[in-house]
């Protein structure tokens, strides 16, 4: 019998570290976000993957490391994208490949502060100052964007919450957004990427001293040529089938 390559015990050692990383930070993160325990469907919807984007539903701040702690142990580089700048992605989702995106939120609550912190004197200044901060959040977007292509490039999954905020009892309405389109255009170029849309359902609002099961759910891979007619793509319908899909996985029933 063929003995094994040196390659094969490095890629043993390092899946055995991967897990040990998983199970040592990840897994109590869990449980200092409250969840007891995890309960998974959909595993087989994930198997030969490859170039993906994961689209959960957001409910509380404990489905993030719920969702990374799923995707770790079954092997994958996670790139978080995220559109809140605290304490939770700096600490929590920044260590798990996070990809930030300014949202206007954010731009104007930047701007706002500087105007306050200068009493509101210097019209001319803060009209400048304005303008540097929305070339500021438009350049790092942009280059945010462009390094999901380069992690789609690589065979890997980007991870985004489409709702844009957290939804415990119903959908948030979904816009076909920069991470969306950028998946599209990878589509485009290259043509081997698909969706994979994530029901999160909980037994009881999470917590440290009364911690949740959480079920997280993945459906069945969205094959971008079903929206493809006569060269043009069918936005709209990808974001229903979306929208429907999670919400389906979730326990809700969809109103779009």
């Amino acid at each position: 019998m063929e003995r094994p390559s040196r390659l094969h015990y490095y890629g043993r050692l390092v899946s055995h570290l991967a897990y040990g990383v998983d199970r040592i930070l990840v897994h109590p993160l869990m449980l200092g976000f409250g969840i007891r325990n995890v309960v998974i469907d959909g595993e087989e919807n994930l198997e030969n993957l490859g170039s993906a984007l994961i689209l959960p539903k957001h409910c509380y701040n404990a489905d993030v490391p719920a969702i990374a702690y799923t995707l770790l142990r079954k092997g994958f580089e996670i790139n978080y994208v995220s559109r809140k700048f605290n304490l939770l992605v700096d600490f929590v989702i920044a260590p798990l490949g996070a990809r930030k995106i300014f949202q206007p939120g954010d731009v104007i609550n930047e701007i706002s502060s500087y105007a306050k912190s200068n009493g509101f004197a210097d019209r001319n200044k803060i009209m400048k100052k304005k303008r540097d901060i929305i070339v500021k959040a438009r350049s790092f977007n942009e280059e945010t964007l462009r390094s999901l292509q380069e992690s789609y490039s690589k065979g890997e999954v980007v991870v985004s919450h489409p709702e844009h905020g957290k939804f415990r009892r119903s959908m948030g309405h979904i816009l076909p957004d920069g991470v969306l389109r950028t998946t599209i255009m990878y589509y485009y170029g290259n043509k081997n990427i698909s969706i994979v849309p994530v029901g999160v359902e909980y037994d009881r609002p999470p917590s440290f001293f009364l911690p949740a099961n959480i079920s997280i759910r993945f459906g069945k891979k969205i094959s971008l040529d079903e929206f493809v007619n006569d060269g043009s793509f069918d936005e709209k319908g990808l974001v229903k089938r979306i929208r429907d899909d999670i919400s389906s996985l979730s326990g809700f029933v969809s109103k779009s």
